[in-house]
């Protein structure tokens, strides 16, 4: 575990106690967040899925009521301003630091995710193709996180074929190592077989486009 993740707990605990003792939160109020927390934990815990850390951001919530009536309590005090603001500047700049070394860490964070759609992105422009397919080489579970970025990024998927240029995403990369073309962090790009652009109305075709997520329409 990150040393910051280490001592954030403790010190949750403290300022929240402190909120408490200056009445700025009730007993039903600490009592509902503590549940809160428990069945979020208890319900990540208990399941078979590999947990993943954007699955406690709700938690924040619950971080930045307690942080805030934290500080209510010194508002009163101006001489006390510039001490919490202090704080309050470390704490950002910590957490900054903490992100830099998650990325760098992190070899399948969504940086490296977004480094291989911009590839395919400027692939797809260099070569004209009006769109493209995707082929995960990868365990299932292990392909996802991308396709908002797709679109985000305006690459035009349909689903892939021999009659479309289709991009292999190798997950890990060592997978199929002597194939790809570039790595980022754990992902590989085999680039297109097939250069052949395909025609506006093959892109657009009803049946070749891509099935919604989770049987939600797109």
């Amino acid at each position: 575990m990150h040393r910051q993740l280490k001592c954030i707990w403790p010190i949750f605990l403290l300022i929240t106690y402190i909120v408490y003792k200056f009445k700025k939160i009730k007993g039903r109020e600490l009592i509902a967040f503590f549940c809160w927390i428990l069945i979020i934990g208890l319900a990540q815990f208990t399941s078979k899925r590999i947990v993943s850390e954007y699955y406690f951001t709700n938690y924040l919530a619950i971080f930045v009521v307690i942080i805030s009536l934290f500080l209510d309590i010194f508002l009163d005090k101006k001489y006390l301003n510039k001490i919490v603001l202090g704080i309050s500047g470390l704490y950002l700049i910590s957490n900054f630091i903490w992100l830099e070394e998650i990325t760098n860490q992190n070899n399948d964070s969504y940086l490296y995710k977004k480094q291989l759609v911009e590839y395919i992105r400027v692939d797809q422009l260099k070569n004209g193709y009006p769109c493209v397919g995707i082929n995960y080489v990868a365990k299932f579970g292990d392909g996802v996180g991308f396709r908002y970025l797709f679109w985000y990024k305006g690459v035009e998927i349909i689903k892939p074929s021999g009659s479309v240029p289709t991009y292999n995403v190798v997950i890990p990369w060592e997978t199929s190592a002597n194939e790809i073309n570039e790595k980022f962090g754990r992902f590989g790009v085999v680039l297109p077989k097939q250069k052949e652009a395909s025609s506006d109305e093959w892109c657009k075709a009803k049946e070749n486009q891509l099935d919604p997520l989770l049987g939600y329409v797109d």
